[in-house]
């Protein structure tokens, strides 16, 4: 297999692959992202048991082409790293006893898992082609050393970013919980090494330094922030240097719309954060008090949130209450479709900030009762 790998590859690394016994269903779920298979001797039978020989090749002249795989999955695939993988299978009376990533992204993902950040860079700098022996789980199966050596992984392996509270990483976390955003769940939490926390649904445990966090992880599509709004998120997403965050006018908008939707409302610690990113936006025509008065808030968030596409969206996630009063007077999808509310919302957040308490009272409820509220609540109204 070396030699005909070495005929059409060229071979970055060659390692000899230990896992403890102990781990070995947990390792092998990880790295295939699905749930640890209930029969243990069954799965080892199918995929072969450890040690194994892990190669990692480059391909200097690729040639991709869709595949269906045999989890039925229809993806781009590196035909001749397919052909090859087939033709070694055949050398065997068991079924699979040979695998292989099939594109760059799996490569990627499982190549961190098994060697590791510094074993990976050596191998992509030409360092390691002699074959060596790797005494080693998946990388966090023992939880993660400190949280810089959890981004490091993380950085590498799955298309994630911090949505809040991110300022004290990775030298420490600075709240009760971590929240993160991805584009795929059960990637992510193999990836991360996560652990469902009893009892609650859409939470989990992650272990770091020796302790235990909460962990919520939100993903695209299950409506906690628009659909359009988490995509562009992602594809904006900045580089700390450390890990993944959003630009500061998503970070900015997306706490704001925390808050207010998700938290209930703007508490002191929330206010303090969204002051200091509204000097760092040099946004002098927002006053703190807007931030924190509701019917003002709605006004400025579907202000940025109209133009954007951008529409309240109920999360699936149960836990989540939200805050009633507040996203019926935040867009709605359809109110966004047709382009109802843009203008007037606009032409007036000026005047609006400005007008007094009762004021602006009056002027929102007019506003939220002709063009915010949802087809739901507008029946609810009538009657």
């Amino acid at each position: 297999m070396l030699s005909a790998l070495e005929a059409r590859f060229r071979i970055l690394g060659d390692y000899e692959v230990v896992w403890e016994s102990e781990h070995l269903m947990q390792d092998l779920s990880r790295l295939y992202e699905k749930n640890a298979p209930s029969n243990a001797d069954r799965a080892l039978a199918k995929v072969g048991r450890p040690p194994f020989r892990f190669v990692l090749v480059e391909d200097t002249s690729p040639r991709y082409t869709w595949v269906r795989s045999v989890s039925q999955l229809v993806e781009p695939a590196n035909a001749d790293v397919i052909s090859l993988k087939e033709e070694f299978r055949s050398w065997f009376h068991e079924k699979y006893q040979v695998h292989s990533s099939t594109n760059m992204r799996e490569c990627l993902y499982q190549s961190v898992l098994i060697l590791g950040v510094d074993n990976l860079e050596k191998a992509l700098g030409g360092i390691e082609r002699v074959k060596k022996l790797l005494d080693k789980d998946l990388e966090g199966c023992h939880g993660w050393y400190d949280w810089a050596h959890f981004f490091s992984v993380m950085n590498r392996c799955v298309d994630y970013l911090v949505l809040y509270d991110f300022e004290g990483l990775p030298a420490f976390l600075d709240a009760d919980a971590i929240t993160f955003l991805c584009d795929d769940l059960s990637r992510f939490k193999a990836a991360a090494n996560l652990q469902r926390e009893k009892g609650r649904a859409e939470r989990y445990l992650l272990v770091v330094g020796g302790k235990q966090f909460s962990v919520y992880v939100r993903v695209v599509g299950d409506g906690y922030f628009d659909t359009k709004w988490q995509i562009r998120m992602l594809s904006n997403r900045r580089f700390t240097g450390d890990l993944y965050v959003p630009t500061i006018e998503d970070h900015f908008f997306g706490l704001w719309y925390h808050a207010l939707i998700h938290e209930g409302g703007v508490t002191r610690r929330r206010s303090k954060q969204l002051n200091g990113l509204v000097r760092e936006m040099g946004l002098d025509w927002l006053k703190p008090q807007a931030m924190r008065d509701t019917l003002a808030a709605c006004s400025i968030l579907s202000g940025f949130m109209i133009p954007n596409g951008y529409s309240y969206t109920k999360p699936l996630d149960p836990g989540v209450k939200g805050n009633l009063k507040a996203r019926l007077l935040l867009p709605s999808p359809s109110s966004v479709r047709a382009g109802l509310v843009g203008r007037r919302l606009l032409g007036n957040l000026v005047r609006f900030v400005l007008l007094p308490g009762r004021e602006k009272t009056q002027v929102i409820g007019r506003m939220a009762k002709k063009k915010l509220l949802s087809p739901w609540a507008r029946r609810q109204e009538n009657q």
